[in-house]
Formats: structure tokens, C-alpha cells, sequence
């Protein structure tokens, strides 16, 4: 595919991470600084962290070019390193 900002696309991905619970996705779109959640058979992913325009941040809601990602086992936190 192309890559770009819109909730079917990626920039740059750097780490997945499926879920058990629910076996969503969880994509570390680097390039547009957010991590993307797509459930099992979307066709569109879903931003939980970061911007979904892209917005480039230094505060606690925006992320700058995040690298990876971890979730607790019950899958509750989501913690991101940028």
C-alpha cells in the first residue's frame, strides 16, 4: 500500500503488538506519531495514543515519533516509549 496519515494507513511502522483478549493489532505508527489499534477484521485502524493528524508533540497527549510499545497483562495500560 501507500503509506500516509489517513486511519488505513501507516508512516514508518516500528513494533506490533496482538492482543489475547481480543486479538486487535496494536501498531506503532512512528512516521505519524500515534499508536493505531485495529480489531480483528477492520478495515481501518483507530488511533489510542498520539495525534491523529500527526501532530508532532512535547506534552503528555502527543507523541514524538514513538519507537515501541507495552501493555500489561490484563492489557489496561498501554505504555509507550518515544
Amino acid at each position: 500500500g501507500t503509506n500516509g496519515t489517513a486511519a488505513d494507513q501507516l508512516n514508518m511502522p516500528t513494533e506490533i503488538y496482538l492482543s489475547k483478549i481480543d486479538r486487535s493489532l496494536y501498531i506503532v505508527d512512528n512516521g505519524n506519531n500515534r499508536i493505531q489499534n485495529w480489531s480483528a477484521n477492520a478495515s481501518t485502524g483507530v488511533t489510542v495514543a498520539g495525534s491523529s493528524t500527526g501532530e508532532l508533540g512535547g506534552t503528555p497527549f502527543l507523541l514524538n515519533y514513538p519507537y515501541a510499545l507495552a501493555l500489561d497483562a490484563n492489557e489496561t495500560s498501554l505504555y509507550v516509549s518515544d
